[in-house]
């Protein structure tokens, strides 16, 4: 019988209704802007703060670039390439047939025993053949024919697998000053990749995030948390090397790997 009052009854509870929501709205902005502005909500955050061991590290310097040019055609009949950069004098040592078990215990040598076996040519003991001492001065890419002394090498080389590396080569400063040399033992060479890269050099095995802007490139890498600073900071076990110093005392484990952080040491100083 009274339509009209039926829809005015209905447009006036729509209307609460939309005044209600917008109130609770506008509520919600206004407070969440006055806890912004006010801070509470970061000084109510929990914060996460480590306690990892630093690590102490030793600046070590090798001036020697060794790249072996087409290693992947290299075969033990042709040979390959060495191409060699140093800013030292030195001299090298060819060993052609290394016994692989016996390679090892001589590089894991502390210094001093290490260059003793070097003076002795303990080496030669566990090859097939030896080179001459090739003597250079410091040079930039001078490349050197690497190839088998004979073909009786190539016969007792077998066919693989064998127990024997085909070539090693044994780089060494000829200016040896003991003093200037770090008291780390020599297997610390591990840490030192050299592939068929002409930009090969002496690199720690670091593994650095791939976020780098042109600012950057020169030091390493972008902090991968907070995308801005520079990476100051080199984890252990894992050596990534991915964090700037603020984001790493938030942290416990490696962002890349999600491996427990034992120890950490800084490859960038900010200060």
């Amino acid at each position: 019988m009274f339509p009209n009052l039926h829809v005015v009854s209905l447009m006036s509870e729509n209307s609460t209704q939309i005044t209600a929501f917008i109130i609770l709205l506008t509520t919600f902005v206004l407070l969440t802007f006055v806890i912004y502005r006010l801070g509470w909500f970061n000084e109510h955050l929990p914060v996460v703060t480590t306690n990892v061991p630093m690590t102490a590290i030793e600046k070590v310097h090798n001036p020697f670039v060794i790249c072996l040019n087409d290693t992947k055609e290299a075969t033990i009949e042709d040979g390959t390439i060495m191409k060699i950069t140093s800013q030292v004098p030195c001299y090298i040592r060819l060993y052609w047939g290394m016994l692989i078990k016996d390679v090892y215990p001589l590089i894991h040598q502390q210094w001093i025993m290490y260059k003793q076996s070097l003076q002795d040519d303990v080496f030669k003991e566990f090859c097939l053949f030896s080179d001459e001492i090739i003597e250079v001065e410091p040079i930039t890419d001078r490349q050197f024919k690497l190839q088998p002394p004979s073909t009786e090498f190539i016969q007792r080389m077998g066919d693989p697998p064998r127990d024997r590396y085909p070539l090693v080569i044994i780089v060494c400063d000829m200016r040896v000053i003991d003093d200037q040399y770090s008291e780390l033992g020599t297997n610390q060479v591990q840490l030192y990749v050299t592939n068929s890269d002409p930009d090969s050099s002496a690199s720690p095995d670091v593994t650095w995030s791939h976020e780098q802007d042109d600012s950057q490139s020169e030091v390493g890498g972008q902090c991968v948390v907070c995308l801005s600073a520079a990476v100051t900071r080199a984890f252990l076990p894992c050596r990534h090397a991915c964090v700037c110093d603020v984001c790493f005392s938030r942290l416990t484990h490696c962002p890349m790997c999600r491996t427990i952080i034992s120890s950490s040491f800084r490859i960038l100083d900010t200060s």
